[in-house]
């Protein structure tokens, strides 16, 4: 029996238990006690471990099957066509590497990704380097800030993840790229207001301007979402192609007018988001003279949608999963139709 003892000597009576000084004596559960906790968490354990297997081999399966549609089941018109539609690597190969990175270049030029689109962007000390802001985002840990609030000498000091790579600058990139690749796409990135309008696109037409008067790119396509892009680097620079974005995620852009897909006259190529393309929208863009290059599609089955509409390009992340879908294609129209797109 524990011994008590009253709290305070004159007061009401409060009783409070003292320790003994003897060792307690553990009770030991049951044994049916113990049994039971075991097998509730062997169940519980195997239950975890099947759902686990379930819900993963249910993403593995439609993953698998969406691969199969792309690589095996093309559609007529796909396999119709004269050659197979442009690889383009958005910002490189981002299989291994951030887009718009130095190693995602290289990645890309090593596998001979015959395009690659260039995202560039202009520093508060007017140096244009090859920058999104999602990347810069990442890079600084903090969002919602643009290129341009940043000088070149302080985004120089940025690093990917613990790699010694940086900030690629647009003009030596340029001039790596441009011997070696089928098609470069600079994409135009101006500094955006609150109401999504460009602040600074006639410095912006500028820089690209004469970047591409120093570095003469033939194979260059320039676009952006804005119109005035397109006229004002027609107009500076004499035979350059240029194209214009199309897209309608957003309420915002469909005010914005972006969603319009036959504007800008001046435009030879339309960038058209993954989610627009269907074979009557490219028919009628083909019908104007507008070679269509779809972005960005990065799953499979973005990719079989862009391919089986009539794409002329295809801008993805992971240009090696493309081009491998254009090799087995090939394959399958020449066993389903006797004819496959040749080059």
């Amino acid at each position: 029996m524990l011994p008590l003892h009253r709290s305070r000597p004159g007061t009401r009576p409060e009783w409070t238990v003292q320790p003994s000084s003897r060792p307690r004596r553990q009770r030991k559960p049951s044994s049916s006690l113990t049994t039971y906790l075991w097998t509730a968490g062997a169940i519980f354990a195997l239950v975890t471990y099947f759902l686990y297997r379930t819900l993963s081999n249910a993403d593995v399966k439609e993953a698998t099957v969406e691969l199969e549609k792309l690589y095996s089941r093309p559609s007529p018109e796909y396999c119709l066509r004269k050659t197979p539609p442009l690889v383009c690597g958005h910002g490189g190969d981002s299989s291994d590497a951030p887009p718009n990175s130095a190693r995602a270049f290289q990645t890309a030029l090593q596998d001979n990704v015959p395009c690659m689109e260039v995202d560039v962007a202009r520093t508060k000390d007017g140096r244009l380097v090859v920058l999104h802001a999602r990347e810069l985002a990442a890079l600084t840990g903090t969002s919602g800030k643009q290129v341009s609030e940043y000088s070149w000498p302080e985004l120089s000091q940025l690093r990917w993840g613990d790699s010694d790579e940086g900030v690629v600058p647009v003009k030596p990139l340029l001039q790596l790229l441009q011997p070696s690749l089928q098609t470069i796409i600079l994409d135009v990135k101006p500094t955006l207001d609150d109401n999504m309008q460009p602040t600074d696109l006639p410095v912006m037409t500028s820089a690209v301007a004469a970047l591409l008067r120093e570095v003469p790119c033939p194979n260059c396509i320039v676009w952006g979402k804005f119109d005035e892009l397109a006229l004002a680097l027609r107009q500076a620079v004499p035979g350059q192609s240029v194209g214009y974005v199309v897209m309608n995620e957003t309420a915002e852009v469909r005010s914005a007018g972006w969603d319009v897909p036959l504007r800008s006259p001046e435009a030879q190529v339309t960038a058209l988001h993954y989610a627009m393309a269907s074979t009557q929208l490219l028919d009628l863009l083909h019908a104007a003279a507008k070679r269509v290059i779809v972005w960005t599609a990065n799953a499979p089955h973005m990719v079989r949608l862009a391919l089986d509409a009539g794409a002329d390009g295809v801008v993805t992340s992971y240009p090696k999963m493309v081009q491998k879908a254009l090799m087995q294609r090939r394959d399958a129209c020449l066993r389903l139709y006797g004819h496959a797109p040749v080059g």
